[in-house]
């Protein structure tokens, strides 16, 4: 489930985003603390409109190497990387393990993420 929202011009599918008070719109995360967050689920239009996910799975960008096992989310430049600690926000998925051809989960790559 999404949510067409009004978000900064520049986030691409895949950025993590939260809400900026001042500006009356979405954008990139640069970091999370007691913050709705979504994910980015379609370019912005021509009004910088845009689907985001709030909530459930998505895809969104890494910001480091993400392991095989996954992990608690955190955010950073608008992208996720696991953290050693649990967090409200939700959980990297583990890579699958019955893939002919191992997924990249490389830096600047999409990731499956569980929004809580």
């Amino acid at each position: 489930m999404f949510v067409s929202v009004k978000v900064e011009s520049t986030v691409i599918i895949g950025t993590v985003v939260k809400y900026n008070q001042v500006a009356s719109q979405w954008e990139s995360a640069t970091s999370i603390t007691n913050e709705l967050i979504g994910v980015v689920k379609s370019a912005p239009d021509e009004n910088s409109i845009a689907q985001v996910q709030f909530a459930g799975v998505s895809w969104a960008i890494a910001s480091r190497d993400i392991p095989d096992e996954g992990g608690f989310l955190n955010v950073e430049n608008g992208a996720v990387y696991v953290t050693s600690s649990s967090t409200e926000y939700g959980l990297i998925s583990p890579n699958a393990s019955n893939q002919m051809i191992p997924v990249d989960r490389s830096a600047g790559s999409l990731v499956m993420v569980n929004l809580r």
